[in-house]
């Protein structure tokens, strides 16, 4: 069993290539056993999963649904192999697509586009390869990632025209804390804003590689790290870059 639509996405990591490549379907392939080549097999079976938005799938989910889907189709061919045997078919060659084995290195995640890296996170959520960006030689593991609300979106465009990619920012006062506070940290929500090459992602919560996830690392970041005066300075906020506070 293949979970993937063969001969799409053949190889070790079929199921992070889909989510990666943003496809629109996926289900699972039944095959038989090509004597030279992995996943070329003719096709017994084929189911294609039905309601779901991949858009929405992490690795750890659509591997969940893609696992049931796979044992139900295993043994309906089992219990009719000759039949599905005798109806079996090659792959199409031209439509071969290859999902290599997942290294380090596609893991850490960079800013160019928006999609892509919250389709990289969502596509290595569940293994073994954390998805991960840096900060100053530190290695940072974001557990939760979104788009940011076309409000926020909004606010942000405005609030910080010159963002360079990959700088952080946080939006001050928040949109939706009213609690009256003198303090910096009151006024700002516990997540981060990172500017892309296209757009922004919102890192809602993450881990210092080194230490066991706590749930108060980004307040504890934004106490440690951020320079909370150019948040007071309007025309300052303007011009400002981010350059010397951002992920790589």
């Amino acid at each position: 069993m293949h979970p993937s639509l063969l001969p799409r996405h053949r190889g070790a990591s079929p199921i992070p290539y889909t989510i990666y490549n943003r496809d629109s379907t996926t289900g699972v392939s039944i095959i038989d056993i090509h004597e030279k080549v992995f996943d070329k097999g003719r096709i017994l079976k084929q189911v294609q999963l039905e309601r779901t938005d991949l858009s929405n799938e992490t690795f750890e989910t659509l591997s969940y649904k893609l696992a049931h889907l796979g044992a139900e189709t295993l043994v309906e061919v089992i219990d009719n192999y000759k039949l599905y045997y005798e109806n079996s078919k090659e792959q199409e060659e031209s439509l071969a697509t290859k999902a290599p084995k997942i290294t380090t290195q596609f893991a850490k995640l960079d800013f160019r586009s928006s999609e892509e890296t919250l389709a990289k996170f969502r596509a290595l959520k569940g293994t073994s390869y954390n998805p991960h960006f840096n900060f100053r030689h530190k290695k940072i593991l974001p557990k939760q990632m979104r788009r940011p609300s076309q409000e926020e979106l909004e606010v942000l465009n405005q609030k910080y025209p010159s963002a360079v990619e990959g700088s952080i920012w946080v939006i001050y006062p928040s949109l939706t804390k009213k609690k009256k506070t003198s303090k910096f940290l009151g006024k700002v929500d516990n997540f981060l804003f990172v500017k892309t090459g296209d757009s922004w992602v919102c890192v809602e919560s993450m881990q210092l590689d080194s230490k066991p996830h706590s749930g108060t690392e980004i307040k504890e970041f934004l106490g440690s790290h951020m320079n909370q005066g150019i948040y007071y300075e309007k025309s300052i906020l303007k011009r400002t870059t981010g350059e010397d506070f951002k992920f790589h």
